[in-house]
């Protein structure tokens, strides 16, 4: 008797799911045309790959994890009336601009998730998760 190993399932987005799924319930060519047209549109190898192996294996879904924001800052020393914070924030999307104050300040404009954090290179500065119901 001989064992088959079943294949290994491949984790899809709920996008690529319901992508996956539309074509192998295909009715119509406009249905496998908008297949098409969904792996066209990413034009990378790996990807079209990975959704082709997940049609011919089967595929389990992963809902999108919530990226966990981080303040970015650095305690600068104090004086007579306590300590001033050096915090990192917005000044538009590919910019930060730094802002001193008594306190952290935790609005939206002050967020920052961690491939921000590396992309900006603000690595050597302290950092705080955040949520929203800290706010």
């Amino acid at each position: 008797m001989a064992f088959v190993e079943e294949p290994k399932k491949v984790v899809v987005s709920p996008e690529e799911a319901k992508n996956i799924d539309a074509l192998i319930n295909a009715k119509s060519y406009q249905q496998v045309i908008a297949f098409a047209t969904f792996i066209f549109n990413h034009k990378n190898s790996k990807f079209v790959k990975r959704i082709l192996k997940a049609i011919t294996n089967g595929y389990t879904i992963t809902l999108p994890a919530v990226d966990t924001k981080y303040l970015v800052y650095e305690n600068i020393g104090g004086n007579t009336h306590g300590k001033f914070i050096l915090q990192a924030r917005w000044d538009h999307p590919n910019h930060v601009f730094w802002n001193v104050s008594s306190q952290l300040l935790n609005g939206e404009e002050y967020r920052f998730t961690q491939e921000e954090i590396k992309r900006l290179e603000l690595k050597k500065y302290e950092t705080k998760a955040v949520t929203d119901d800290e706010q």
